[in-house]
């Protein structure tokens, strides 16, 4: 946030301030392990497809594990533009990754 006068308030710098940890700890983790990139992308998608903005570890646990068992990126990108509802990209995703 910005005051009027165009500088940005305390309350603004704090907050920013407090993600810096957060960034960096997920840096590292991009950094041992490329493929989360991605996978913190596709959540994204999915927070946006289905207004659930609390899309949370376990779902982010779920589309590693499929990932480690073989499903590709693009099946899981492709999944998330298609769901409307949470539920349904997990259910869908546990699904494909049984079956491989």
């Amino acid at each position: 946030k910005t005051m009027q006068n165009g500088q940005v308030t305390q309350e603004s710098w704090s907050k920013a301030f407090k993600k810096i940890g957060g960034i960096l700890k997920t840096r590292q983790e991009i950094q041992k392990k490329p493929h989360l990139k991605d996978l913190y992308y596709i959540r994204g998608i999915v927070r946006k497809r289905t207004g659930n903005r609390y899309v949370n570890a376990q779902t982010l646990s779920l589309m590693e594990e499929a990932f480690e068992a073989g499903v590709p990126i693009e099946t899981m990108k492709r999944l998330a533009l298609k769901s409307d509802f949470l539920v349904d990209f997990e259910g869908e995703l546990e699904k494909i990754k049984s079956a491989i």
